[in-house]
């Protein structure tokens, strides 16, 4: 007798009435080896409680909690040992931990909602330090601002807009405002503009030829340079914002610069948080040559 593969048993009383099939099954499946695979572990009025999912080494990978229908948590192990716990709401995702081998909490990450069912903030708790993004959308239900708050204050507000391939052609936050010119039919980069706060206008033109990128003109302020950087081909402001844990370690990364202390300890009354922001995004992005004119420019601003 042919066996198939359902997703239910069948009761030795109903086998009977199966209809039979010509196409032949291959009846012999490798045994299971320890652990390898996946195991169901029932509640006692046979609803499934959680799945374990090993991998091929039968190293315990995660557990799967279901209530009913639905995934409720899923808890991550790594050498054994659990690493990280999601927990989910009418099937959202709703808050993440993160723990580091002996059981501690290293970090928190909490995601909210809006009416259309979009993440609208993102939280992360992280060495005693708060990080929050919250996100706003157009009316194509694509990202089109973000606020950065630091341990309840808003550092950042930063503002895109597309065009109608869903490119993003300007973006602005604190301390600058970059509108791109023109973008080759290849997508790539050719000419943008930017404005800081201090009106200091850059101007930079990405030049190709048959062999792709070749060269760079950057002007500041009427004087211009040219050099060979793929960087100003692809510039970090304009990536599209995404609503998840890596978009806000994203911006830990790239706005804060990784060193939250300096934010607590040097912060004062002639030294704004925005300016020391945007001195850290111009010293990672501009050439030599126009970063020293800008720490000049600065100085005297701050003078």
């Amino acid at each position: 007798m042919n066996e198939s593969n359902l997703c239910v048993s069948i009761p030795m009383e109903l086998k009977v009435f199966c209809k039979k099939t010509e196409h032949v099954f291959i009846s012999k499946v490798p045994k299971m080896q320890n652990n390898f695979g996946i195991k169901l572990f029932k509640k006692p009025n046979g609803e499934i409680e959680y799945a374990a999912y090993y991998s091929d080494s039968g190293e315990l990978v995660k557990k799967v909690f279901y209530d009913g229908f639905k995934i409720i948590t899923i808890e991550h192990f790594r050498n054994g040992k659990l690493h990280l716990k999601e927990y989910f709401s009418s099937d959202k995702l709703i808050r993440k931990i993160n723990y580091d081998k002996n059981l501690n909490i290293t970090s928190t990450v909490e995601y909210n909602y809006n009416r259309q069912d979009k993440i609208s903030s993102v939280k992360k708790t992280l060495d005693k330090n708060i990080y929050l993004v919250e996100y706003g959308y157009d009316e194509l239900g694509r990202v089109n601002s973000r606020k950065i708050h630091f341990n309840g204050e808003c550092i950042n507000e930063q503002k895109y807009r597309f065009d109608i391939l869903d490119r993003i052609v300007n973006y602005s936050d604190n301390n600058q405002n970059v509108n791109v010119l023109q973008i080759s039919p290849k997508n790539e980069l050719i000419y943008y503009k930017i404005i800081d706060k201090m009106n200091n206008e850059i101007s930079v033109i990405n030049h190709f030829n048959t062999n792709g990128y070749q060269n760079t003109d950057i002007s500041l302020n009427g004087h211009t340079i040219s050099i060979t950087d793929r960087s100003y081909v692809d510039n970090i402001m304009l990536k599209k914002p995404y609503t998840s844990e890596d978009d806000l370690d994203l911006i830990i990364s790239k706005m804060l610069n990784n060193n939250t202390s300096e934010f607590k300890t040097t912060r004062t009354k002639t030294d704004s948080l925005d300016d020391m922001i945007n001195c850290s995004i111009q010293s990672r992005t501009l050439p030599i040559s126009i970063r020293k004119r800008l720490l000049y420019n600065m100085s005297l601003n701050a003078s």
